[in-house]
């Protein structure tokens, strides 16, 4: 029999064939997405954090949207920080954990990184609406076996659980070219921005969309990465809005958190990234071309700013 016959072969192909349909499909159904933020806004040093603070959570009320904030304690460690998280969950948002400090674990110690998720949990954990769950900085989970490994027992002896995303976005890279541009050109139309970035986010979900069902034949509960920013605090109620008008429900964090698919562990090297990139890793098919590695710098070069 030629290998072009064989059911190996064949099996093989036709499950390649399958794979890629489903990531070009043109149309998504029943999809459905969470909101969460990172970092934190710092009072210290940003003059207007309690204005943004209260505007997002504004945003999210407004649409009765439930989210999870991770804060990392260097930028919320003051009375006046504190306050602004502890707003979130008197809101009804879960607060979870983003070490203390924002470490890229590969730069220290597993003792050193662990003992940070410790301070930070000592600072939030009496906060309402606290929950133990990690949320890695930069996604990243260790290079080694030994750091991932060594942080996943940590994690699971101390009562933690990760806080993983499916969908990925780059809004730290449009924040600072947003600041910019207010800075240069303060009457300036923002409209043009608003929908660019509106764009690359739901670029980011439809690309997501398709790497799940390619990855898990469904649609899960979305969970999104995004972070407290100047940003975010100008276009987030759009955001809710833009994902209705497409047709995605959008659920509290702590629900989608509950799907079985964000209590899986990949195994590959280095470990973190977006979820499903990390699960489609593991099962050794070829990558989803990305399509976005400029982390969406020619949509804002192509407004001209």
């Amino acid at each position: 029999m030629s290998r072009l016959r064989s059911p190996l072969f064949l099996r093989t192909f036709l499950a390649a064939r399958c794979f890629a349909a489903l990531l070009a499909a043109p149309t998504l159904h029943a999809q459905t997405v969470s909101f969460t933020f990172d970092d934190g806004f710092d009072p210290r040093s940003q003059p207007q954090a309690a204005e943004w603070n209260a505007r997002m959570l504004k945003s999210l009320g407004d649409a009765g949207v439930k989210a999870a904030y991770f804060p990392a304690g260097r930028f919320v460690d003051s009375p006046e920080g504190l306050a602004l998280v502890k707003a979130w969950g008197q809101a009804g948002h879960i607060i979870g954990n983003h070490t203390y400090s924002h470490t890229d674990i590969d730069k220290v110690t597993v003792e050193a990184y662990t003992a940070d998720i410790a301070r930070n949990d000592a600072l939030l954990r009496n906060l309402p609406n606290f929950r133990a769950r990690l949320r890695f900085p930069y996604l990243r989970e260790g290079s080694t076996a030994a750091r991932r490994d060594g942080v996943r027992a940590w994690l699971a002896k101390n009562g933690y659980k990760p806080a993983p995303v499916s969908i990925v976005t780059s809004d730290w890279y449009w924040d600072p070219r947003f600041a910019q541009w207010l800075k240069a050109y303060p009457h300036g139309d923002i409209e043009p921005f608003r929908k660019a970035y509106l764009q690359h986010v739901w670029d980011r979900a439809e690309y997501s969309e398709r790497l799940a069902l390619g990855v898990l034949a469904r649609s899960p509960p979305h969970v999104m990465l995004l972070h407290a920013n100047l940003l975010n605090a100008m276009f987030l109620g759009d955001m809710l809005a833009m994902f209705r008008a497409k047709g995605w429900t959008i659920v509290e964090a702590e629900a989608a958190f509950a799907d079985p698919l964000y209590d899986r562990l990949p195994k590959g090297l280095p470990a973190g990234n977006g979820l499903l990139s990390e699960l489609l890793k593991d099962t050794g098919r070829p990558p989803l071309p990305p399509g976005h590695e400029d982390h969406g710098k020619a949509l804002i070069d192509a407004l001209g700013y």
